[in-house]
């Protein structure tokens, strides 16, 4: 049997300036035996690899690459979960690092946990120096519950989520090729067969801001708004299929935030009549085929009260766009 605890799977897409952090952030004695890394190159035409490659030959048995021909996100995550032989799973983007003390902190706190999914904090900012913390649980280090009665404050994304491997191989989860945001299905549909929940109050991961091309930014969400409502409907779908689900609050919650992410890319586009009746028909499309999530796209924190008023006023509420253009998400990170 592996005696690995950690499976973490490195989407490096042309990172060649990054991925030298990520991976030094790592390199830490006391764990590199319990630690396996894929880094996976998905048809990069710059020197990720090679980089990476250096950190192969030094620790061979830490530190996997994987060149392989373009298929999205969502294959180099399946690549990963496939040959995953450590005890829990967790995703790290080519461009963004762990926290070394708290990634130690994990896994130590991995060893000897039976939960099926573990919740940390995150990290985001342009470097080490200008972090900002984001907490998206209030449970102190070591807290433990049935994921049924867990109720997040705020959504939670990839960044803060470890998972049992062998609970994602139970629920047959295979991300879709050549499409951004598979993440959220990553992040959406473990949870129907999750039971126990582990608390950590750290953040492991740290996200990095600012660089060119990142999928959440305003010109990619507009680019690539296809993409997202795809995704979108996936787990529209998925959700209904999870109505007599123990976590179905916990699914729908996350799924209806997702719908509101799709609302807000709307808002992106130039303000006109023809795009408030594009978001007035896709809204309503969603409130005659999944009324919960519709409902509960309303209850969402702050973004959900500006959801509410466009409803109400017959979506006339969108010009309120032109005196707080931060609605529109363009302020957000």
């Amino acid at each position: 049997m592996s005696n690995k605890i950690l499976t973490v799977s490195v989407a490096a897409y042309n990172v060649e300036k990054y991925i030298q952090q990520n991976i030094e952030s790592m390199i830490i004695p006391e764990i590199m035996d319990l630690l396996e890394v894929f880094i996976v190159d998905d048809g990069g035409t710059d020197q990720t690899a090679e980089i990476a490659k250096k950190y192969e030959e030094q620790y061979p048995e830490t530190f996997h690459v994987v060149h392989k021909e373009n298929g999205g996100y969502g294959t180099t995550v399946n690549y990963s979960m496939a040959h995953a032989t450590g005890k829990y799973f967790k995703l790290l983007d080519g461009d963004d690092w762990f926290d070394a003390n708290h990634l130690k902190y994990l896994i130590k706190a991995l060893r000897t946990s039976d939960a099926d999914v573990v919740f940390t904090h995150y990290a985001y900012g342009c470097d080490e120096k200008n972090l900002r913390l984001i907490k998206r649980h209030h449970m102190h280090n070591g807290y433990e519950c049935l994921m049924k009665d867990f109720v997040p404050r705020k959504p939670v994304g990839m960044w803060c989520i470890t998972f049992k491997t062998e609970l994602l191989r139970r629920t047959n989860l295979i991300l879709p090729s050549h499409s951004l945001y598979t993440d959220q299905l990553y992040a959406i549909v473990p949870f129907s067969a999750a039971k126990k929940a582990l608390f950590i109050d750290l953040p492991v991961y740290c996200y990095r801001v600012g660089r060119d091309g990142q999928s959440m930014s305003v010109e990619s969400r507009i680019r690539h708004k296809d993409e997202m409502l795809r995704i979108c409907r996936k787990t529209y779908e998925f959700c209904e299929t999870q109505r007599n689900s123990e976590n179905y609050r916990y699914i729908l919650g996350r799924v209806a935030r997702f719908h509101v992410i799709a609302i807000q890319t709307y808002l992106l586009l130039p303000l006109s009549d023809h795009n408030r009746r594009t978001i007035k028909r896709y809204d309503q499309k969603i409130r005659r085929e999944f009324p919960d999530i519709y409902r509960g796209a309303a209850r969402c924190q702050k973004m959900g009260i500006f959801v509410s008023m466009m409803r109400k006023t017959n979506y006339m509420a969108y010009w309120l766009l032109k005196i707080y253009p931060a609605l529109s998400g363009k302020n957000n990170k």
